[in-house]
């Protein structure tokens, strides 16, 4: 039974590892190709400059009301406080603006000091990588949406998140399950989510009304700095 139950727990350590190895892959491709694409972006603008230096005037309208467009997203990006989510922010807002998605959010940065700037990246980026796969394929663009509050309640950093999903969700102990064949690989990032904010002391909660998902967290302020 001893030799049973190390087994099972080396290969329950296996599978974690494993997951964790799949999710820094996969925040590796999304990060590389947000790379790529401001390279694309400077590649196009060195050579609309070029012809420009040589003279030419038919610099395409559109192109530069498109770099007008992506250089106000990083103009636009509030400070919040806290450079971990700026960077978040920053590179999802991206995203969302190449993919037609609303981001709004409200932000007090400073309520998250009890994370690790880690754990901040992980926690806002599995939240809002899993909305943006919810709503990039909605045929409503009024739909193509995400809403994020991050604030200080009393003693508390709270954080809301909402956006439309299609199709049906399905939830098992408060936790949202995956409609993916390969469970094994998928629904890791809100149970990273979740050890994230319960390490912490916190809750975390994910719901739904009608066809809005949620996810709502709350954790403790450091002691210090309560009162």
């Amino acid at each position: 039974q001893f030799e049973i139950l190390r087994r099972r727990s080396v290969e329950r350590e296996l599978a974690e590892s494993q997951q964790i190895a799949a999710e820094r892959e996969r925040q590796y491709q999304l990060s590389r190709a947000n790379i790529d694409a401001i390279n694309v972006k400077c590649h196009d603008i060195k050579h609309q400059i070029r012809q420009a230096a040589a003279g030419d005037k038919s610099i395409d309208p559109e192109f530069v009301t498109g770099v007008e467009r992506e250089i106000a997203v990083y103009d636009s990006q509030a400070k919040t406080g806290n450079e971990a989510l700026d960077t978040i922010l920053t590179e999802k807002g991206l995203l969302c603006e190449r993919e037609g998605i609303s981001l709004s959010v409200i932000a007090d940065g400073k309520a998250l000091e009890a994370l690790s700037p880690s754990e901040v990246y992980s926690l806002f980026g599995n939240a809002l990588d899993n909305a943006i796969e919810a709503v990039r394929a909605l045929p409503d663009p009024g739909q193509r949406s995400i809403s994020l509050t991050v604030r200080r309640v009393g003693e508390l950093a709270t954080m809301h998140l909402e956006n439309y999903f299609e199709g049906e969700r399905s939830f098992s102990q408060g936790m949202p399950q995956t409609s993916k064949a390969d469970t094994s690989r998928h629904g890791f990032g809100t149970r990273s989510m979740r050890g994230i904010v319960e390490r912490h002391g916190g809750t975390i909660t994910f719901g739904q009304r009608g066809h809005t998902f949620t996810a709502d967290a709350m954790i403790p302020m450091p002691l210090e700095r309560k009162g």
